[in-house]
């Protein structure tokens, strides 16, 4: 770290000059090519830029983007980019390319005040007027946890997605693109999985992998996936395949479902869903991003596409037999519940088997759900956050 913050002082001035083009190739797509913003990205100029960034360090910004850009493949930038990046957006925005030298006098960061029982955020909530329906709906309690201890198991990966547990201890694990699988032995060696661009095809994207409830019988797992065409990602596609863990291969793979419509939209591949939950009858609960653009468009509250759903298939990848909208004219058989953004996050309860999912939201109105058959869970139409160009999404319904 000591390494990396003095090649930053030290450089920053003279990566400020070379850093447009970078910028321009790795970020103007998202975020404009003068840094005004797009569809779905902010502006990187400007008060709304500066509100945020204009009190913390360089430094803060260039983890930033070294974690997060670019968007189709984040975590994939060099060193070089990343920190040119970072001085040509601190150069635009009239800001030190570099942090100042500490000093014994300087003023302490501000950090959030962690007290038992209360809130952490204080600050305002994005959408102006914007109430919670419950108390803590918005803000709950902070409660002090057991410390805990980070261990690295295996790192300069180029952008990890999903993972789960071989029954041996070892971990099985994806990259999102380009896609890979890999075997991660307990000895901290990560070994490569053979199988999967015979089967998918050379240009594809991992999300999750998810061992059969069966595994120690069957050796199958689970993968959501989805084809990487022309720059953009198709809809979120579903795959089982037979684990061969001593040959570091996958047999058997099969597509077993299809997302539709197959290419959603002609943009960024953001927003894909991707999760796997089993049911206790071995039924798979699947989560999709409903891919949208600013402002977003209603495919999420309509049945005839599987867009920020959350699907229930069976393990051949057909309707599960208790779906609500079987029956419905027009929906699509696999929908389980809709109205979501983009649940990246899904797990079931072990003892009550609830199904909790973790919403990635519009600007300020991430959310924390629990799943239940056929609910409408809101979005576009109810939403908490304000869209990312700072312009209020819809009507500006919030319950």
């Amino acid at each position: 770290m000591v390494r990396v913050l003095l090649l930053l002082c030290l450089t920053l001035p003279l990566w400020s000059q070379t850093g447009q083009t970078a910028y321009v190739a790795q970020c103007g797509n998202c975020h404009g090519p003068e840094l005004n913003g797009g569809n779905e990205a902010p502006p990187l100029s400007g008060a709304g830029f500066l509100a945020k960034w204009k009190s913390r360090p360089a430094s803060a910004l260039l983890d930033n983007i070294r974690t997060t850009m670019p968007a189709d493949r984040p975590g994939t930038l060099t060193a070089s980019q990343a920190a040119e990046i970072t001085a040509y957006i601190r150069s635009v925005n009239h800001l030190p390319v570099a942090d100042p030298a500490p000093t014994d006098d300087r003023a302490a960061p501000i950090v959030p005040a962690k007290i038992e029982g209360r809130p952490i955020e204080t600050l305002p909530t994005e959408m102006p007027g914007n109430k919670p329906a419950f108390p803590q709906q918005t803000r709950a309690p902070y409660h002090r946890t057991p410390p805990y201890k980070i261990t690295v198991l295996a790192d300069k990966m180029p952008a990890p997605w999903g993972l789960d547990f071989l029954p041996n201890g070892n971990i099985i694990l994806t990259h999102r693109l380009p896609g890979s699988l890999h075997i991660l032995a307990k000895n901290g060696t990560l070994s490569p999985l053979k199988g999967l661009p015979e089967a998918l095809g050379k240009s594809f994207g991992l999300l999750e992998v998810a061992l059969d409830p069966r595994y120690p019988t069957n050796h199958r797992i689970f993968l959501t996936f989805f084809d990487y065409i022309d720059g953009t990602n198709s809809n979120t596609n579903i795959a089982r395949a037979t684990l061969d863990e001593a040959n570091l291969a996958l047999t058997d793979l099969q597509v077993i479902f299809r997302g539709i419509p197959a290419i959603p939209t002609k943009r960024l591949g953001g927003k894909t869903g991707g999760r796997i939950v089993f049911a206790p009858d071995g039924t798979l609960f699947v989560s999709t991003g409903d891919r949208s653009d600013s402002p977003p468009w209603t495919v999420a509250q309509q049945l005839d596409n599987h867009l920020g759903k959350i699907l229930h298939i069976t393990a051949e990848g057909k309707p599960a037999p208790n779906n609500p909208f079987l029956n419905t004219k027009g929906a699509l058989p696999e929908i389980w519940a809709y109205g979501i953004r983009n649940a990246e996050g899904l797990a079931a309860d072990p003892t009550t088997d609830r199904l909790w999912e973790h919403e990635h939201g519009p600007r300020g109105g991430d959310e924390l759900n629990i799943i239940e058959r056929g609910k409408n869970y809101g979005w576009p139409t109810i939403v908490h956050g304000i869209d990312y160009p700072g312009t209020v999404i819809g009507e500006g319904i919030t319950h």
